[in-house]
């Protein structure tokens, strides 16, 4: 997970405007969710999330036990405050959410289940589901692995700069 600031001068402290991305690990994407939607100030000006779990109660396995100290079925209280889609609002960053369709890890029901509830509370999300592609962008083509770090740093700069369509208008996903 990294945070990272935008803009301002050497001379000069760096304007309130900061994103957040998951990248490569599912537990990165997960804390980036989590950072993003809870974050009270200063709120990020967008997540950009590959492939991570957004509701433990889906992925009842080892990862989520090492997190919770018991299976989320053991301690559904505990597996809910931990899960990103429990703590979508309305003034939540832009959300750009990108999941392979056969990803044998994460299921992409992760990801789907995020953009609908933060659709739902009025906010901003843009899912791109990568057809063929597994966990950690495994099973396609290099150049459609480009498209998905292009697309990703593309809405993380349009965020950054204020902008409020995210999406590349030339692309209508990945």
């Amino acid at each position: 997970m990294h945070a990272f600031p935008f803009g301002g001068a050497a001379d000069q402290p760096l304007p309130c405007r900061a994103g957040v991305r998951g990248l490569l690990q599912e537990s990165r994407g997960h804390l980036a969710s989590l950072l993003a939607l809870t974050s009270a100030a200063p709120r990020l000006a967008g997540a950009v999330i590959w492939y991570g779990p957004s509701d433990l109660a889906l992925s009842p396995g080892p990862p989520e036990s090492l997190l919770l100290g018991a299976g989320p079925a053991a301690d559904p209280a505990k597996a809910r405050d931990a899960s990103p889609v429990a703590h979508v609002h309305r003034d939540a960053p832009p959300f750009l959410l990108v999941h392979g369709e056969g990803d044998g890890l994460v299921p992409c029901a992760h990801s789907q289940a995020l953009a609908a509830r933060l659709r739902e509370a009025g906010a901003s999300a843009d899912l791109s589901l990568v057809p063929s592609a597994d966990h950690g962008w495994h099973g396609i083509p290099d150049d459609k692995v480009e498209a998905v770090f292009t697309t990703s740093l593309r809405f993380a700069l349009n965020a950054m700069e204020g902008g409020t369509n995210t999406r590349d208008p030339g692309r209508s996903g990945l």
